[in-house]
């Protein structure tokens, strides 16, 4: 009896573990069954895996199941509309929409090949037309224009980013300038130009009268005097005619005056206010009397050297340029023939260039000189003053220190001056900047000198070669074509005069300095 609490202890622990045994076989038994079915389903390995790697196993297949669903659903949904396709006209409707397509996209196509063939077309007789008819147009008009500036300027023809652009060419200066560089009146006088070539290119044969409405208000008296000069020789050369509108009475005795010198006269004039009985009549006859342009002296007597001093004629100076020296010292002692180049507006040796192959050479020429020897001697000056800038450097102007983009607004005013006042030389203007030996120069700072100085460098105003000798320069300069072309004694005369002006205004400079 003492020993039962354990005994019975014993049998409930014994049956415990007989549950427990039972538990665990029945699990065994179990497993032994989802192996069969997993070894029957091709999948005995899962056995093998970690609780997670089953639980991935378990999501991917739950997502492949929904993908199938979503297929079968599609499949079925393709199977539906293959069925309504068959059944009904749709497909005939697709396949015309099809073709319609397809026709529309042929005919664009052959829409977009004819307009790049239309395109190509205009490009080509564009082109023909800028070959053919627009070198008529441009000659025509640097005709009239070189006429009009009485041969002051030459019109030309460049291309800016592609485009073609009308520029003007500074005979006196040499340089080219942009059309909105140019004065109101010379622009007044490149517009009928170009107006008056385009009107007598386009009349194909036939000689219409040109209508004017008040075009030289903006123009001074020279200017005036010039373009109606030019149009008188118009009327007489084409026979053709010219009506000039205006409101100021006092055009009609300018345009008088200038017909008079080219042995024109005024074919009539309507005062339309007179018609209209309007009061136009001027009072006083002193409104008339006006200046009409230059008057070029003519020669009486006199020696070359007065006849220069009468006509005001500038020093030689070869620093500037041949084409800016006046046409005297390369016509010395011809007086006559100077004086019908002056009267017809040709002064400086770079206007020649405009004039030489036009009727007007053999004009001013006369008996006294072949036009062939006048080109001689300018290309015999050009040499020389070429000659004469190596180790002396070009001139600074204006211009030059404008475009150094050195020398700002506040001092552009001043240096100019000083730069003038000594000639232009570039050595001089830079030792005065440096040392501040001109009030005018007061605060220009050293690297805007700096800048200048390479500047001046870089564009041939500061040389560092040795100044020819006068026998190398003479010996240079009778080795060229053109003094091959004149004679001995000619081309030792202008280039022996050359020297010794060009000596004497150098000397005359370093003493004012």
């Amino acid at each position: 009896e003492g020993n039962m609490p354990k005994l019975r202890d014993m049998l409930e622990q014994r049956k415990s573990y007989f549950e427990e045994s039972k538990e665990i076989a029945k699990k065994q038994s179990q497993n032994d069954l989802d192996l069969q079915e997993l070894q029957s389903a091709g999948e005995a390995d899962l056995g093998n895996h970690a609780a997670e790697e089953l639980q991935k196993l378990k999501e991917q297949s739950l997502q492949a199941e929904q993908n199938l669903e979503s297929i079968s659903q599609e499949i079925a949904e393709i199977n539906t509309l293959i069925k309504q396709a068959k059944s009904g006209h749709s497909m005939q409707d697709l396949i015309s929409k099809r073709e319609d397509a397809r026709n529309e996209l042929a005919n664009s196509r052959e829409t977009e090949l004819l307009s790049h063939g239309v395109r190509f077309l205009i490009g080509q007789v564009k082109s023909q037309y800028e070959q053919k008819r627009m070198p008529r147009l441009l000659e025509r008009a640097k005709s009239h224009f070189s006429r009009f500036t009485r041969h002051a300027y030459e019109l030309q023809l460049d291309r800016h980013d592609g485009k073609p652009t009308l520029r003007a060419l500074d005979l006196q200066s040499g340089k080219t300038r942009a059309l909105d560089e140019l004065s109101d009146g010379t622009r007044v006088q490149l517009l009928i130009a170009a107006r008056m070539a385009f009107a007598e290119e386009i009349e194909k044969g036939k000689t219409l009268p040109f209508f004017l409405d008040e075009a030289l208000d903006q123009s001074d008296p020279q200017r005036f005097e010039a373009i109606a000069r030019s149009l008188g020789q118009v009327c007489a050369n084409q026979n053709r005619q010219i009506v000039y509108l205006t409101s100021d009475p006092v055009d009609q005795t300018r345009i008088n005056k200038a017909l008079e010198q080219e042995d024109c006269e005024l074919a009539s004039a309507i005062d339309l206010g007179k018609i209209r009985n309007m009061s136009t009549a001027a009072g006083d006859q002193r409104i008339f009397e006006l200046e009409t342009g230059i008057i070029v002296p003519a020669p009486s007597g006199e020696s070359f050297a007065k006849y220069l001093v009468k006509l005001g004629v500038p020093e030689f100076n070869p620093a500037q340029g041949w084409a800016s020296q006046h046409f005297c010292y390369v016509l010395p002692e011809q007086t006559d023939l100077l004086y019908r180049f002056a009267k017809n507006g040709i002064q400086s040796a770079g206007q020649w260039n405009v004039i030489e192959d036009k009727p007007l050479v053999d004009e001013l020429c006369g008996q006294s000189m072949q036009a062939m020897e006048v080109t001689n001697r300018i290309e015999l000056l050009k040499t020389f003053c070429e000659l004469w800038l190596l180790g002396r450097g070009r001139p600074v102007r204006r211009y030059d220190l404008e475009m150094s983009n050195a020398v700002s607004d506040l001092y552009i005013q001043g240096v100019s001056q000083i730069a003038r006042e000594i000639q232009g030389d570039a050595a001089k203007l830079l030792d005065i900047l440096k040392h501040k030996k001109d009030e005018r120069a007061s605060g220009f700072r050293q690297t805007k000198i700096n800048q200048l100085e390479q500047y001046l460098l870089d564009n041939g105003h500061i040389e560092d070669r040795a100044v020819l000798e006068r026998n190398e320069l003479l010996l240079r300069a009778r080795s060229t074509p053109a003094a091959h072309n004149l004679s001995e004694d000619i081309s030792l005369e202008l280039l022996n005069k050359w020297l010794i002006l060009a000596n004497r205004l150098e000397r005359l400079s370093s003493y004012k300095s």
